[in-house]
Parts: C-alpha cells; structure tokens; sequence
C-alpha cells in the first residue's frame, strides 16, 4: 500500500537539546500541555521538555529505573510513573513535585503499563505488571488500591493471594514453671542455641503467559449491559498472540472477560474506532482490524512494508489545521497517525468514520534511521 508525499507539506525536524541528556534508554514519553513534554529513563531521571525553548528544562532525578507514565486525575493534575520492580511514583503535574511512592509495592513485578479511567471521570487509574496481575488505585496524591486481580490474563487463577506464614510464638511460662537449665560445655561456657532461619518463599511466575510487551487501553462498549461500577478493557497479550475484552466492575472486585481474539501476529498496539471496531497494530508492520459483533478480522492492512518492526504507535490527531484537514468541517474522518519501531517513517492516515477504513494519505521521513517509539501532538505553529 504506496502512501502518497504531499508536496505541499513542508517537514520542520527540531532538534531538542539538553546539556545533560538521557544516558540510557527512554521508556515513555507524554504530553504535559501544548507547550511542554516530559520523558523518563532507565537512567532514574524525568526530563521535562519546553516546545518553545527547543530544550530541556530541567531534570528531576529519582532513585530507581522509569519505566512508563500516564496522566490523571479529575483535573489531570497527576503524573503517575512506575518505578523500579515493583513500585510507582506520583508526581503533581502543577510543581512537578513528588508526592507519593507506592509503599507497601504496587505489585510483584516492573509495572509495565498505567492507564487513567475516563469512564469513572479520572478518579482512578489502572496499572499492570510484567507477570500480567492488575490494579485499579484511586487518582489522588496518595493512591490506595481498590482492586487487585492476579494474573488477568487467565479468567480461571485463583484470587485467593497467598498469605505470608506468621511465626509461632512460644507460649508464655507460667510463673511456678522452672526455668530450663543452660547447657554449658565442657569449660562450663553456655551453649548458644542455634536460632532457626526463616528462610522467604518467592513467588513463582514461570507458568505465567504475559510480558513486558502486553498493553491495555479503556474502550466503550455496547454490546452487553455494563454496570455503572464497571468499565471495558482491551487487553493484548504478546507471547500468545491474543487480544480480549474483559468487564472489570469495582463494586463486584471481578472481572468478566466479554470476546477473546486470536491475532495471526503478535500484538504491539490498540485503537479503538467506534463502539464495535478496534485496531490492533503488530509485528511486521501490520495492522488488524476486528469487528467486536462478528468476532472476526475484517481486514489487514500492510501499514509499515518497508520493515518488519512492530507497531509502536498508533495515534488521534486532533489537529484542525486546514492544510491537514482542508477547508471547512469535515468530520467524515479522522486522522491517524502510526508509527514502526524499525522505521525512520511516520505515515498519516484518514479514518472514515462511516466505512472504517484506513486511507493513506502522508507520509513523513525523519532522522531517526533506527526506528520511532513514541508520537505525540503539541499544538499547531
């Protein structure tokens, strides 16, 4: 599938500098305002990016590996970002200052993927971990946790998590009881007793399926009754190939898994189209497009040919600029944007809402020869 490049587009590339950049990989990026962007590192730093001043900022040092982030709130005032193994942090987005570490940890595992819930008006927000157990925490600036479910991936795992064994105490001697004699040795020294090790059990994640390259996204749903405490997920499974919709209702602390599909490559990205439609980016390049009512595939198209990378990106423009959109309100379409972890292109694409099917329509050639991981929109210059 050729996609055409426009000769009436003009492609500024801007360089971003910093005097200090990340010195290691960069694991998410997201968008503040229209005016500012903030990456995290594997390198234990946030840096936040200033559009106008083509640079970095400032950088805010943390003490542990970032791995992802999402924003939310009522306000979308919160920056939560997983830390570490096992944790996350919470930063106000208003002062960029630190107001929470996830203690006890959040889960067993890197958290891999955070999400804010828009159906319950940002309240609350969702993460996973790479072991594929699932969390919902309210989005204040202390999260408390109010709901777990262990290994979302299989409907059937049991829920009831493993309690730590507490240890014995010895029952208290009475006082007519005799003290039990020292046992001395042969120098008359008293033996020390050797005290038993309590040795810690770790949990055992071999049989699980999921990875860090699973993602979720919140999805409206019509095709059964929804509760009002509950919400739909898309959840995409890497290792296994498979894509389900799970119902996870906080009232009943469950979840119901609604379709499963069965993808012909493995997963990398979601989008949804209408109440009934979802794309699903994967390797080589490819995008599927699923019908919810028909539980099928309805089309594949060969987005990204020049390479066989995965899906990184695929992203709602909401741009209203005319030269994009072209003159007057044509809310026929939407447009896309996608992206290729192997590719230095990125390719825009027109949605049309009535026959939902993608149209090529820009494609854009950058200096990133090794691939690009994350698009987001700023607003129009």
């Amino acid at each position: 599938m050729q996609v055409p490049t426009s000769e009436n587009v003009i492609v500024m590339e801007k360089e971003y500098k910093a005097k200090q950049p990340h010195s290691k990989r960069i694991t998410c990026l997201t968008k503040i305002n229209d005016e500012t962007f903030i990456t995290c590192s594997e390198d234990n730093s946030y840096k936040i990016w200033d559009k106008d001043m083509q640079g970095c900022r400032y950088t805010i040092e943390t003490h542990e590996p970032l791995h992802t982030m999402a924003i939310t709130g009522e306000k979308q005032n919160l920056l939560i970002s997983g830390l570490g193994e096992m944790d996350f942090m919470v930063l106000g987005t208003d002062q960029m200052n630190q107001n929470h570490i996830s203690d006890p940890p959040a889960h067993d595992g890197k958290i891999i993927e955070i999400i804010t819930l828009s159906k319950f008006q940002n309240k609350y927000f969702a993460t996973r971990c790479e072991y594929g157990d699932f969390g919902i925490w309210g989005a204040n600036k202390h999260p408390d946790r109010v709901l777990k479910i262990l290994n979302m991936d299989d409907p059937e795992f049991p829920q009831d998590e493993e309690k730590p064994e507490s240890k014995a105490k010895k029952p208290k001697k009475d006082d007519d009881e005799e003290e039990e004699e020292e046992e001395l040795d042969d120098e008359g020294n008293p033996i020390s007793k050797q005290v038993e090790e309590v040795v810690e059990v770790k949990k055992d994640f071999s049989n699980r399926i999921s990875s860090e390259r699973d993602s979720m996204i919140e999805i409206k749903w019509t095709e059964t009754v929804i509760q009002s405490s509950a919400t739909v997920l898309a959840v995409s499974n890497y290792n296994q190939s498979f894509v389900y919709i799970t119902n996870i209702d906080l009232k009943m602390r469950r979840q119901n898994q609604l379709k499963k599909f069965e993808i012909s490559r493995k997963p990398t990205k979601m989008y949804q189209i209408n109440d009934s439609n979802l794309l699903v980016g994967t390797e080589e390049g490819k995008i599927e497009h699923w019908n919810f009512t028909q539980s099928a595939c309805t089309k594949v198209y060969d987005v990204h040919p020049d390479n066989e990378g995965a899906i990184s990106v695929i992203l709602e423009l909401e741009t209203t600029s005319a030269l994009l959109r072209g003159s007057g309100e044509d809310n026929s379409f939407k447009l896309l944007a996608t992206a290729s972890q192997n590719s230095s292109q990125f390719k825009i694409w027109k949605l049309q809402m009535e026959s939902t099917e993608l149209i090529p329509y820009l494609k854009i050639e950058t200096s990133f020869k090794e691939g690009i991981k994350f698009l987001i929109e700023t607003h129009d210059t």
